[in-house]
Order: C-alpha cells, then structure tokens, then sequence
C-alpha cells in the first residue's frame, strides 16, 4: 500500500535570504564541479530544446548551455524568488532573452513533465551511488 505525498512546500524556496543562501550553495557546487551536467552530455542531450523543472538558481541549466551549442531553455519553477535569482544568473552567463526563457509554474501545470523528469533525475542522482549536488 502506498502512503499519501507529504507536501514539503507549494511555494518553492521563498524569501531573498534563503533564496541568496540556496544560490551560494549551488554556485559552490558549480564551481566545485559537483553538478551533474557533464552527464547529460555524455547521455547524448547536446542539441535542441531542453525543459528544466523546478531549477533553483538556473546553474544546471545554464552550465549546460555554456557546454553546447545551437540549443535553447526553458525553466520552470513555483518560487518567483528563486526565478529572479536565475534570471539574473542567465544574465551573468549572457543568456537571458537569448536562449533561457523562465516562467513561474506550478505543479499542477506540468505534472506529467515533472514525473518524468524526476525520474531522469533520479537516475542520475543514484550514477555511481554518489551524490554530487546538494539537497
């Protein structure tokens, strides 16, 4: 039998200091080379249109972007806090209005396309059995 979803938020991260705080943790992760874009690549996503969930500070998305070529973005996430934090990232890497585009969603927007991309993610999360990103 399986249990009910526990809901741990419908907002997303919200407030400019836990959002500031997220974005400190996930650029350290950047720069230490913990995020996991190097696996996309190596699966074979190089080209076309990508669609990102629940992206945070946008880094995953934009560090893909930087490592490929002729492709494009779309985020999406429910905190408008953190959308202004990865629209200004998308603007430090030069790829706002240019190929990043964000809107603020909710799950019931896109649950079919969050389901699967769960999935895709947890399958990178367990590469190895190492985890490589923060929570």
């Amino acid at each position: 039998m399986t249990k009910a979803r526990v809901i741990e938020t419908n907002n997303g991260l919200q407030g400019e200091l836990i959002t500031k705080e997220y974005d400190n943790i996930m650029r350290e992760s950047r720069d230490k080379g913990h995020l996991y874009t190097e696996e996309i690549i190596k699966i074979g996503i190089t080209n076309g249109k990508a669609l990102e969930i629940g992206l945070g500070p946008g880094y995953i998305g934009l560090e893909w972007l930087k490592k490929t070529s002729g492709t494009t973005l779309t985020g999406l996430d429910i905190s408008p806090d953190m959308m202004k934090m990865a629209e200004k990232n998308a603007a430090d890497y030069g790829f706002f209005n240019e190929r990043v585009k964000y809107q603020v969603k909710t799950p019931k927007n896109c649950l079919s396309k969050i389901i699967l991309l769960m999935l895709f993610l947890l399958m990178l999360h367990c590469t190895n059995g190492k985890t490589r990103y923060p929570h």
